[in-house]
């Protein structure tokens, strides 16, 4: 079996994994903690997403330098690149050590609606999460060796590792009465054990070496060249929806925190699982790109990886538009309530408009490729930024829902309207060709699944588990019998997943 099929294979159990765990165990510690610690625990959990964007791109970017010196067969550049990149890291942490030692003294300022009690346990994660984010930047110089080399398959299996001990280890420290500060303390010797693993794969394994000749001022320009714009597109997305967190912690206080975290949770297991398979294609991206592919040769590996994503995230999207709400009520509605709806409307709002985009993610890699990073940033910047000042007043009138309208609102704007203009334009990519055939017959196929939804809904409209499985299963089939008669191809009838992600060598 190929690496990218197996990276495909893990990919999708550990998402699978996660699901899980957010399915089971998100109640679970929910149920332990309160809400009010909850989400005093996502807010910390957060951190780490802003901490991390401040590497100005730079972790996001070693893949695609790493992938181009390896189709030139360059292991010498390689080596003196990542000599480079790794004194960069530490200078990084350093700097980020330093500015979080800083903002410590305001967080009674920033989230003055918690309570004392949030504030001191706050304020414990905080300083947890800052040294071992300060502690991992060096490490991240080799995250990108093992996906320029398309291996993905010992990676695949430590993380599916990682993420088992994360649950067994979650569950024993809350049965045995730890709370927040223990579950973040067990998350970080989990990352500080990945980091060990890594760095042995690396060097032994994959034989990859790091050498320093003193700065390479000239690679150092050109690299944060590009990841600046890799440094901007990540905090789009944190603008879009990390930063919901800490808004509404500041507008509501944490009880309200943790009825926007579930809402964004579902979003974000989407997400990751339309990352699953565009993510692993970087490297060919690249090498295409470097042998000079045309842009309807890049065109035809959009629309393939794409009909993938479809087929796969179609059922996920209309399951969790159709019978989200229903799902929330019976999920977490004995701890929340009412207020599951809330976090339905959440749910909704941001995955609405990103689910065409996400059909699209192989563009992302495309962008990346071919250097055009910035053109892509400009606007959505400047978007989002608008929707966040948007999204904290609202928030202040309508809490987690005024915030969620605003996000709708950016995705729309700018990663929805102006990217499809620029992939055509500007890229060249034949993006109405995309489109035909990427969403071949929806005018067929989707009026079946949404009568089948509402038939379904209207049978069967008091929640409860069993008639619950019972619909979204019903759904399922007709989903696959739909795209099976109306969708599929001949190719994708004989060969599936098989011949679209095969490695050709």
């Amino acid at each position: 079996m190929s690496e990218i099929k197996t990276g495909v294979i893990l990919n999708y159990i550990s998402l699978a994994l996660r699901f899980a765990v957010g399915f089971f165990l998100s109640p679970f510690v929910l149920e332990y903690l309160g809400p009010s610690e909850y989400g005093v625990y996502m807010i910390a959990g957060s951190i780490i997403s802003w901490l991390a964007m401040c590497d100005f791109g730079l972790t996001a970017s070693t893949t695609k330098f790493l992938s181009e010196y390896q189709a030139k067969g360059d292991t010498e550049g390689e080596a003196h690149y990542l000599g480079n990149v790794a004194a960069l890291f530490t200078i990084v942490g350093i700097i980020v050590l330093a500015a979080g030692l800083c903002i410590f003294p305001f967080l009674g300022d920033i989230f003055h609606k918690f309570t004392v009690e949030e504030l001191r346990i706050y304020r414990i994660l905080y300083l947890m999460t800052l040294f071992n984010c300060a502690l991992m930047f060096p490490g991240r110089s080799l995250e990108g060796i093992a996906t320029s080399r398309q291996k993905f398959k010992y990676p695949g299996i430590v993380g599916l590792t990682a993420s088992i001990l994360s649950i067994v280890g979650t569950i024993t420290l809350l049965l045995l009465g730890y709370r927040s500060i223990a579950l973040t303390a067990l998350s970080i010797s989990l990352g500080i054990l990945g980091l060990v693993w890594n760095v042995f794969y690396c060097f032994y394994i994959l034989k990859a070496r790091m050498t320093w000749r003193g700065w390479d001022w000239p690679l150092c320009r050109t690299l944060f060249a590009f990841s600046v714009w890799m440094f901007l597109d990540r905090l789009i997305n944190i603008m879009n929806t990390g930063s919901g967190g800490f808004i509404i912690g500041m507008t509501q206080g944490a009880d309200e925190v943790t009825v926007y975290s579930y809402g964004l949770t579902i979003f974000q297991h989407f997400f990751t699982l339309s990352g699953c398979i565009a993510g692993l294609f970087l490297p060919r991206v690249v090498g295409m790109v470097v042998k000079g592919a045309s842009n309807a040769e890049q065109t035809d590996l959009m629309i393939r990886i794409g009909r993938v994503q479809l087929i796969i995230l179609g059922v996920v999207y209309f399951g969790i538009i159709l019978f989200g709400q229903e799902f929330f009520t019976l999920w977490i509605g004995d701890t929340l309530g009412a207020r599951t709806v809330d976090c339905w409307f959440v749910t909704i709002s941001i995955l609405i408009p990103y689910g065409f985009l996400l059909l699209q993610a192989l563009g992302w890699q495309i962008l990346q490729a071919r250097n055009a990073m910035k053109y892509r940033v400009t606007v959505m910047t400047i978007s989002s930024f608008l929707s966040m000042v948007a999204g904290y007043f609202l928030s202040i009138y309508w809490g987690c829902r005024g915030l969620a309208i605003g996000t709708c609102i950016s995705i729309i704007l700018g990663q929805g309207l102006f990217m499809n203009w620029f992939y055509w334009k500007r890229l060249g990519l034949e993006i109405p060709r995309f489109f035909t055939e990427t969403l071949q017959k929806a005018w067929l196929w989707v009026p079946i699944l949404l009568a089948t939804a509402w038939g379904l809904n209207t049978l069967f409209a008091t929640p409860a588990w069993p008639t619950f499985i019972a619909k979204v299963t019903t759904f399922s089939l007709v989903y696959v019998a739909a795209l099976a008669l109306l969708y599929l191809n001949q190719d994708e009838h004989k060969l599936f997943l098989s011949k679209l992600l095969k490695n050709k060598q």
